[in-house]
């Protein structure tokens, strides 16, 4: 794939398309243009050669990905390809790093590591409130210079910047759902303790039961953990542990619904209550949370939350290019607000 190959699929001229993708000239053309070329190197997979670039202007168009929760989530796999190809349609290249942990000094040693490799700025994330030593670093690493696009629940957090991911209005939207449909004992699975302080503004608890709190119904709801970095593995046992409690209460007492912190606890959870009888969503309604590809395949097809990842990337992106100095000018994209996907596993109560 070379740069005269997407030259002739935009109708373009090479020495264009060599503008915008290499010469750092994009601003002469109209935005439109400029999308259009963005959008082919994309759906083409053409990759820049940056070597003469970064010789001539000092730059390496190279950008640091600190992932800060790791992949054992699908959804985290997913963010960072997503990221990868938006940060790619704008010309950069993606140099990424998985945090072993989020204790003090991880965040610091990885920004070293990719500055040693000559990365122009950093992207950090997903990152909370609860990731004290993390959030730490991020001011320091910002106050030194250096680029850095936070993304997560940060909305509250202003002197962090960056790009907030609003988990606790997709929670809120999620009880308000299953509410809607008759549903007052409801059970989250994959909660925080009440003094925990990951419960801060940001999260898919918080919002979940903000909402239930306000219809006066916080008291029925089951609230039961989930480890923080859990393998479906885990997930299952959690999953199991609430079939074997919801299948030993008494009919009266059993949530009639489920919210799972993420659909990596629900699909286990949809696999528990199968396998020990329990019927979805004829004895129980199950809802998850982030919309992996993989829900819509599940047995029933899992209702759950998108939390608009591909406008997310897309505003991370666009942020990153501005922070380089390589962005448009324009106003930042908005990341899109949470987004039911209702599909066969929740039911109406009559």
């Amino acid at each position: 794939m070379t740069l005269k190959d997407v030259a002739a699929a935009s109708g373009l001229s090479v020495g264009t398309v060599s503008d915008i993708v290499n010469r750092g000239l994009a601003d002469r053309y109209a935005e439109a243009t400029q999308k259009k070329v963005a959008s082919l190197i994309a759906e083409m997979g053409y990759r820049p050669a940056r070597a003469a670039q970064d010789l001539r202007r000092g730059r390496s168009f190279g950008v640091g990905v600190v992932m800060v929760h790791g992949f054992e989530n699908p959804f985290y796999a997913r963010l960072y390809g997503r990221l990868q190809a938006e940060l790619l349609a704008r010309g950069l290249t993606a140099e990424l790093i998985v945090l072993a942990s989020v204790e003090a000094g991880a965040l610091r040693e990885a920004a070293g590591r990719l500055s040693g490799r000559g990365v122009d700025g950093l992207v950090v994330g997903p990152v909370y409130p609860w990731d004290k030593a993390v959030l730490g670093e991020l001011r320091a690493l910002t106050a030194s210079g250096l680029p850095v696009t936070p993304f997560g629940a940060i909305g509250h957090l202003p002197k962090v910047g960056g790009v907030a991911m609003d988990d606790d209005a997709g929670g809120a939207a999620a009880a308000g759902f299953l509410l809607a449909r008759g549903h007052e004992r409801i059970a989250f699975l994959g909660a925080y303790p009440p003094a925990d302080a990951r419960l801060g503004r940001g999260s898919v608890q918080q919002g979940f039961s903000r909402v239930l709190s306000e219809a006066g119904l916080q008291r029925k709801a089951w609230m039961l953990p989930c480890g923080d970095r859990s393998s479906y593995a885990e997930s299952f046992e959690a999953a199991d542990a609430f079939t074997r409690r919801w299948i030993d209460a008494p009919p009266a007492a059993r949530p009639t619904a489920v919210l799972a912190k993420t659909d990596q606890i629900a699909i286990p959870l949809l696999s528990a209550l199968h396998l020990r009888g329990v019927a979805v969503p004829g004895d129980v309604s199950v809802m998850g949370y982030d919309n992996v590809p993989e829900s819509g395949y599940t047995v029933p097809a899992l209702t759950t939350v998108d939390n608009g990842i591909d406008a997310r990337c897309a505003a991370i992106a666009a942020s990153t290019a501005e922070r380089l100095g390589l962005g448009s000018g324009d106003p930042l994209p908005a990341p899109a607000a949470p987004r039911l996907i209702e599909r066969a596993s929740v039911r109406t109560l009559a």
